[in-house]
């Protein structure tokens, strides 16, 4: 592409004011492409999502597996072909806890790096918790609300307490719907005493939490991640996916067991033609759900709103800034 260059960082660079993040997460690789109309509200162009399952057999074999890397591999491409196709002026391509904990992390970051070109940022624990509540609360700097955001991921959980566009405290949890899928086998229902169990083994990493006390307390839990955002989509019976529909969505704590339930009642084939599962979650969907159960039962939160805007669009946010 004319006028196309690396900077030191290994960004792909061609001129124009749009860019694109790459998300590689455990279970799934996002997409999305947005230009930097305003300075903290990008204006989305495109958005992807394509199931990856990078971290599928992680928690036995403590590696990636070379399958689940040339399908991550291949899926980069095809994002990074759809960012230029956009003229953007930068591609970032970013990683969470998956790279964070796979003992092989070091080769698989080398030659994602070599196929797509891209240098790949793996983010720590805190800065995924600091994009993930900017890009799921918005544009709200002069907003005083407190808020408790959660991002269930596949690998990890991020609580993020913070007031207005600020986050303030944030703790990773070490489970998400992957990794919590893998402890029991991937088991396709859950009979009550599976739930029970599971239910307390969350608890127990939420010990953890150093502002566990104080999870009650905001006036708003945004929740944020594939499982909710699915959820959403089945509540509403969506055959196209509308971003813009799911984040004027809010779901109770009784909806949201009521679709748990409901899933729980189908098996694998049954739940991929239920309107509005994403295909290639039908698996895990349970689980992310159980974790989101734990935290609000545990924090007494009645109802939550819903942000397609997590991770990726608070790195995208941050990085219009440095424009």
């Amino acid at each position: 592409m004319a006028g196309a260059g690396l900077n030191r960082s290994g960004v792909i660079v061609v001129a124009g004011r749009t860019l694109a993040v790459i998300d590689l997460g455990t279970h799934s690789a996002l997409l999305l492409i947005a230009r930097c109309c305003k300075q903290d509200d990008p204006e989305i162009v495109e958005q992807a999502v394509r199931i990856t399952r990078l971290g599928e057999g992680l928690n036995k074999s403590g590696r990636i597996s070379a399958e689940s890397l040339r399908t991550t591999i291949a899926v980069s491409q095809e994002f990074t072909d759809r960012a230029r196709r956009c003229k953007v002026s930068g591609i970032f391509l970013i990683g969470t806890e998956v790279f964070r904990v796979a003992r092989n992390s070091p080769q698989v970051i080398g030659e994602i790096e070599r196929q797509t070109g891209l240098k790949l940022q793996v983010l720590t624990p805190q800065e995924e918790a600091h994009f993930a509540y900017r890009g799921a609360v918005g544009q709200v700097a002069d907003d005083q609300t407190s808020r408790l955001v959660i991002d269930i991921g596949g690998g990890s959980t991020e609580l993020i307490l913070g007031r207005g566009g600020k986050n303030e405290h944030s703790h990773s949890l070490p489970i998400g719907a992957v990794k919590l899928a893998q402890k029991m086998n991937g088991q396709v229902t859950l009979c009550s005493s599976d739930r029970l169990g599971l239910m307390q083994y969350v608890k127990l990493l939420l010990q953890e939490v150093p502002f566990r006390d104080a999870l009650s307390r905001p006036q708003e839990t945004v929740v944020t991640g594939g499982t909710v955002t699915t959820l959403a989509a089945v509540k509403l019976g969506m055959t196209n996916y509308d971003w813009n529909r799911i984040n004027r969505t809010s779901l109770t704590r009784a909806e949201i067991w009521d679709l748990f339930f409901r899933l729980n009642e189908l098996d694998l084939a049954g739940r991929r033609q239920v309107p509005g599962m994403e295909a290639g979650r039908e698996d895990v969907i349970l689980y992310g759900t159980i974790i989101l159960l734990t935290l609000l039962e545990l924090a007494r939160i009645d109802a939550i709103r819903i942000s397609d805007r997590g991770l990726r669009y608070g790195y995208l946010a941050a990085r219009c800034r440095d424009l």
